[in-house]
């Protein structure tokens, strides 16, 4: 199961979520559960499933990845199963987050290069063929100044993934509890704050629509209580996943986008 497998090896993993939240797995049974069904967090895991399928786009398969925010490594992890012999780098404010981004893919032998700086500011390179930066931009007051440092060091043929919450009540009601800068993006801001940095973009699509915030609200509930998180985690994962054959909703909770730099021979499809 994603980031299962990764966690449960290590005899003692901590993680901490966005709005504060901080879970200690020590335990044999969190080990065995974490084994059986992964991180009972249900943003983590759609935004998670959504961005791998996403990747698997990719031809030819992405040999450098970049996550811009990458926090405790989770997506590095399972990009390194999905693209292994990939390089793979991470930067992240959080000196706290490197290094459990650190344990987590030292543990599993990948190698790896870390950055703690302002993505705003960073010099990240170039060439990367597979940049994500998911549910980042939010937090950063100069987001247009991040995408820009993101589409520098994107190459030619390079996919960005961004994962933003969308603009709607949803995201409005839960904002402050996540220190955003922002309550949400539409497709249309997002849009132009990626042609003003020379990308297109490809498609977007919504998440978190009715089903998915009524599965998201009663997972961020549940999680006070890890044996109940545990046990609700399949049904509501599989109730957030029908999204995906309902229409656009304006009350959407989350967008993702895939952009690349802008074609010389006109827009790209979407």
């Amino acid at each position: 199961m994603p980031f299962g497998s990764v966690l449960a090896k290590r005899s003692r993993a901590v993680l901490s979520t966005a709005d504060g939240r901080t879970a200690v797995i020590g335990s044999w049974p969190a080990r065995m559960a974490l084994r059986a069904i992964g991180v009972p967090h249900l943003g983590l895991r759609i935004r998670a499933a959504l961005i791998m399928q996403e990747a698997a786009r990719c031809a030819p398969p992405p040999r450098r990845i970049l996550d811009a925010g990458c926090g405790p490594g989770l997506y590095l992890a399972e990009l390194a199963r999905v693209f292994p012999g990939a390089d793979l780098a991470g930067i992240d404010l959080q000196q706290e987050k490197l290094d459990q981004a650190d344990a987590v893919l030292s543990a599993l032998g990948v190698p790896h290069a870390l950055l703690r700086a302002d993505l705003t500011t960073a010099r990240l390179g170039n060439g990367h063929d597979l940049i994500i930066c998911s549910d980042v931009l939010e937090h950063i007051a100069d987001d247009g100044a991040a995408i820009m440092s993101l589409a520098a060091a994107l190459g030619d043929g390079g996919r960005l993934l961004i994962t933003v919450p969308a603009a709607s009540r949803f995201s409005s009601s839960v904002a402050a509890d996540f220190d955003h800068k922002r309550d949400g993006y539409t497709p249309e801001a997002l849009r132009q704050l990626l042609d003003a940095a020379g990308l297109d973009v490809v498609r977007h699509r919504q998440y978190f629509k009715g089903p998915g915030r009524l599965a998201w609200r009663a997972n961020r509930m549940l999680l006070r209580w890890p044996a109940l998180a545990v046990a609700s985690f399949p049904p509501l994962f599989a109730l957030a996943w029908l999204d995906r054959l309902l229409p656009d909703d304006r009350e959407a909770g989350g967008l993702m986008v895939t952009a690349m730099k802008k074609s010389r021979n006109g827009p790209r499809a979407h």
